[in-house]
């Protein structure tokens, strides 16, 4: 298993700063304020032809979905809109591609409007760089 959740959760929270957003990972409580981000690996998953033969990942297919909330009053629609753009440019630039944007509306009375996003890449255990002293690894995009 190649592991990249931390090198993309630590790019969408960089990003996500001037607005202020929450973020949230699976390994997180409730949130406790909105604008909030969500993001969950679904997926992970390895080819054998891409197997060492001692059996170790070479090259690993990942999904992730990002959930994104408002409780704006206000246009919250929006407001998840423009949190999305810089998550899905961050994204992109990471080496993922959108699967799917699906709005969710409004969840509850806490939860104005929502929308979830699934993106999947291919990841090299392999193919690696530096980036300010933090190794990290190529994530690719069919």
């Amino acid at each position: 298993m190649i592991d990249v959740e931390e090198q993309i959760i630590d790019a969408i929270k960089q990003e996500l700063l001037p607005l202020k957003v929450l973020i949230v990972t699976d390994n997180d409580d409730v949130p406790s304020r909105f604008p909030c981000v969500y993001i969950a690996e679904m997926d992970s998953s390895n080819d054998e032809k891409f197997l060492t033969s001692s059996r170790i990942d070479t090259y690993d297919k990942v999904m992730y979905q990002i959930y994104v909330y408002s409780n704006r009053l206000n246009k919250p629609k929006e407001q998840c809109k423009e949190i999305m753009s810089v998550i899905d440019r961050t994204m992109k630039l990471l080496g993922f591609c959108r699967k799917t944007k699906q709005p969710l509306g409004a969840l509850n009375k806490y939860v104005k409007f929502a929308y979830v996003m699934r993106y999947s890449g291919e990841v090299s255990a392999l193919a690696k760089y530096d980036d300010n002293g933090k190794t990290k690894n190529y994530i690719f995009n069919k």
